[in-house]
């Protein structure tokens, strides 16, 4: 079995693409948009940041464009990259000396409609560079993310990640189906 690293090197800045924002969750907790600001901005952020983090878990996908490393070895066989896939930007053989050397059409092949990479000829290990677009948010991950937020609102308790598999401590079955709906499948591969 291979060894894989997932290593993310930037994201799209989150307002630009944000599935919510910060006016409908003051509208959705019914707090009162002051002049001055409040000072809840910087919380309200956090919360929808934290959702849609815990949403792309349940997704299985990205739902804010994001870059990334992902390093594996053996580098042989397929591999499945988190989705959408926008953009394979290279895909290299990295020595035991860790010097890299980019690998050309012949030596890999990308499916995009599956987001599988496939090495058409084995190396110990290989890195690949790519990009994942602004995925298709449905009303009802917008739904899940506003009722995510409410329930950390309501309880005033910190955004934990106790659970790797999931992103957070436990939801209610009705809220993880509203996160799940319209998501990958296949789930992803990091």
């Amino acid at each position: 079995m291979a060894a894989c690293r997932l290593i993310e090197l930037a994201t799209s800045p989150p307002a630009l693409h944000s599935p919510v924002t910060e006016q409908e969750v003051r509208q959705f907790l019914r707090l009162p948009d002051l002049s001055p600001p409040d000072g809840l901005a910087a919380q309200i952020q956090a919360m929808i940041a934290s959702a849609t983090f815990v949403a792309e878990k349940y997704q299985g996908r990205d739902l804010i464009p994001r870059r990334y490393r992902l390093v594996v070895e053996p580098a042989a066989g397929s591999f499945r990259l988190r989705t959408p896939v926008a953009a394979v930007h290279s895909v290299s053989a990295i020595a035991e000396d860790l010097t890299e050397t980019p690998l050309g059409a012949s030596d890999y092949q990308f499916d995009g409609d599956n987001a599988q990479i496939r090495f058409l000829s084995a190396h110990s290990r290989a890195a690949i560079e790519y990009s994942t677009g602004a995925a298709q948010i449905t009303d009802a991950v917008r739904a899940g993310i506003l009722q995510l937020i409410a329930l950390w609102w309501q309880a005033r308790v910190p955004v934990i990640e106790a659970n790797s598999q999931r992103g957070a401590v436990e939801l209610p079955h009705s809220l993880a189906a509203l996160l799940r709906l319209g998501g990958d499948p296949y789930g992803t591969a990091s």
